[in-house]
């Protein structure tokens, strides 16, 4: 692990990380239907709470699991016997969860989710990363299903096709199934910066309250077209809100050809695209806030995820996009009262430059006390870190450098200015 500070100037120091392994077993309960000669426990993933305490995930011989708590400091080991979910695990079902949406957490370990949509409207499924934003995945019809490969801690939520929320759910081993079935109270994302002033909290209230009813009648749209997460800027001055085309929504078709339980194979359909079909396009709309008059961007039209608005001082906008083969990848600063707009960074490569479900370093990690973020890249034939001045005023700089990898930021201590990072060849 390396503490780096976030300056012009580089300085490294090397601590400790350490990592749990737990021991591998084989075996079945006597009570239990055998399933099958496999190894469980083969690596253990431990959470640590606080400086002494930690818990992980132990999978049972009879393919459930439970988590065990560990006092790192007396030695004291106990297992959770509350755990709702520990019977439908065994049962190989877990059920989606309300509340606050959980981040990812580094890992290696395969598994498998099998999700069906219950509910009564399409579903769209979305996964967390380790920084908790969302990556755009299926989309499902009522009644439709998928199997969708997953690693052991990370996190999916569904929702619905106006934007209800359906809960969110923590993969485990071994393979399970998912029902969507109940909505929840939308939490909060925690994806906005951090307030800078006591205000803050006055003037989001204010905000709120300028999206009127009928205030979508100011945006022309055709018979298939709707609009997608408004927003309104800090200073009350802009409206944004995503124009949202739909695409062909092709169906594909796929045979279990040997499903749990029944002789027969079963054909499964899902609506997943395929190169060269059309997928959902979102065109920014920005209008002012007291006129309601639209307001001219350049930005391109987002033909690939779902795009996201991040505000930047008062009425400046940051937008990211990747391209469609991911051969592309570019932020984007409009101000739409000065009329101009930035790229701050725009990488491009002739292979693909990957901003998906992994690495577990994201792209772009954005700077809470400071119009700063950190730009993940592979250009140097190495994961670095490179700061960006978000503002213009300074150029991009290099935070790492050599021959080797970021494969994590484990923490950022942003009143010192430092980085605490997982490094590798």
């Amino acid at each position: 692990m390396q503490k780096l500070i976030i300056s012009r100037r580089l300085t490294l120091s090397t601590f400790v990380f350490l990592t749990l392994v737990g021991t591998a077993q084989v075996g079945f309960a006597a009570d239990a239907k055998p399933l099958g000669a496999r190894t469980t426990n083969l690596r253990m993933v431990p959470h640590w709470t606080d400086d002494d305490h930690f818990w992980f995930r132990r999978e049972l011989t009879d393919g459930g699991s439970e988590r065990v708590h560990v006092d790192a400091a007396t030695g004291v080991v106990t297992v959770d016997e509350t755990n709702a979910n520990r019977n439908k695990q065994r049962e190989g079902v877990v059920s989606f969860e309300g509340g606050s949406i959980p981040n990812s957490e580094p890992s290696s370990d395969n598994t498998e989710i099998k999700f069906v949509n219950s509910a009564k409207q399409a579903i769209r499924l979305f996964w967390v990363d380790t920084n908790g934003h969302r990556v755009a995945y299926e989309k499902l019809r009522p009644g439709d299903s998928v199997r969708q490969h997953s690693y052991a801690g990370h996190v999916w939520i569904a929702l619905g096709e106006d934007e209800s929320f359906y809960g969110s759910i923590r993969a485990e081993t071994p393979p399970h199934t998912a029902t969507i079935e109940h909505t929840f109270p939308s939490p909060k994302t925690g994806l906005r910066p951090k307030a800078r002033s006591e205000s803050r909290t006055n003037r989001s209230h204010e905000r709120s309250q300028i999206l009127k009813p009928n205030w979508q009648e100011h945006i022309p749209l055709n018979a298939t077209q709707t609009l997608w997460r408004p927003t309104v800027s800090p200073d009350g001055k802009v409206v944004a809100v995503w124009k949202r085309t739909p695409g062909d929504e092709r169906e594909v078709y796929t045979i279990e050809s040997s499903p749990k339980g029944e002789d027969r194979a079963k054909l499964h359909r899902r609506v997943y695209p395929l190169p060269g079909d059309r997928m959902d396009q979102f065109e920014l709309v920005v209008l002012d806030a007291k006129t309601w008059e639209s307001l001219p961007t350049e930005l391109p039209i987002f033909d690939f995820g779902s795009p996201e608005i991040r505000w930047l001082g008062e009425h400046e906008l940051l937008v990211e996009k990747v391209d469609r083969g991911h051969t592309r990848h570019r932020l984007f600063a409009l101000d739409p009262i000065a009329k101009t707009m930035r790229t701050l960074i725009d990488e491009k490569a002739k292979t693909f430059v990957w901003t998906t479900h992994g690495p577990v370093v994201r792209p772009v990690t954005y700077l809470h006390e400071s119009d700063e973020a950190i730009h993940s890249s592979e250009t140097s034939g190495y994961r670095h870190l490179y700061l960006v001045d978000l503002s213009g005023e300074a150029s991009t700089t290099p935070i790492t450098s050599g021959n080797f990898l970021v494969r994590k930021i484990l923490e950022i201590d942003e009143a010192n200015r430092e980085l605490y990072l997982l490094v590798g060849e």
